[in-house]
């Protein structure tokens, strides 16, 4: 189960949508965008296999919860997804020990989802969004990890049906997007659109207007009125 880590963070799980195609297919298509949140993987030399033992100390776990965060979010790392999750395991166990919320424990379970996330394994990768994002500790997550784990959590909310819950993620994930330069314009879009489509699944008219009507002003402006990729949200809107 060796993954390779730098593949499209905030992609469908193939790892093949370019994000210029953000308004394609209609309104119930998924946003397969921002594949260049990570940058293509290079295969590092070695693959991590193994895994440290359970921490001891307050000292031992963040050390090791600072080490998996190099290794999680470093887009040219390769690991074994079971090794690292039950690692990270170790530490949530740990943590639950302890007598207040941390930023480390925030971020143990917050990684839990993200890998469990590119596994398939979507019930596990939402309950550790679930924990890790309702999580109020300092320091607060940095803007770009902040929009990446809300998106990939609202995605996943999404294809569950849970529209209500979704858009509320969807748009603090808009929300962190505004303030990141490394998030294009296109992306920012993107996320948008997403919100806007699962407010209209929710049944939230109103709401999904006032994201989808700027979004095409600002669509039409990016790609040109006639452009194809207008098409799924010129159907939302039309519904």
């Amino acid at each position: 189960d060796e993954r390779r880590n730098g593949t499209a963070e905030m992609s469908d799980r193939s790892g093949v949508a370019k994000f210029s195609k953000w308004m394609t297919a209609g309104a119930t298509t998924r946003l397969l965008a921002t594949v260049a949140f990570m940058a293509a993987a290079q295969v590092a030399a070695q693959p991590v296999t193994t895994r440290d033992p359970a921490p001891k100390t307050v000292d031992e776990f963040r050390g090791q919860v600072a080490r998996l965060k190099t290794l999680v979010y470093d887009p040219n790392a390769r690991f074994s997804a079971s090794v690292i999750v039950a690692q990270l395991r170790d530490l949530a166990a740990f943590a639950t020990k302890q007598s207040n919320d941390t930023a480390e424990r925030r971020d143990v379970y917050l990684m839990i989802g993200n890998i469990e996330k590119k596994a398939g394994k979507d019930q596990d990768s939402m309950d550790a969004y679930k924990r890790g994002l309702s999580m109020v500790v300092s320091p607060p997550l940095p803007g770009h990890r902040a929009a990446v784990d809300n998106w990939q959590f609202a995605e996943l909310l999404s294809d569950a049906k849970d529209f209500t819950t979704s858009a509320k993620h969807y748009r603090l994930a808009t929300q962190h997007a505004a303030g990141v330069a490394t998030i294009t314009e296109d992306q920012r879009l993107g996320i948008r659109q997403q919100l806007g489509y699962v407010l209209h699944e929710a049944k939230r008219y109103a709401e999904a207007l006032e994201v989808n009507l700027p979004l095409l002003a600002e669509g039409e402006r990016l790609h040109g009125s006639d452009s194809d990729n207008l098409r799924g949200l010129i159907t939302n809107i039309a519904q």
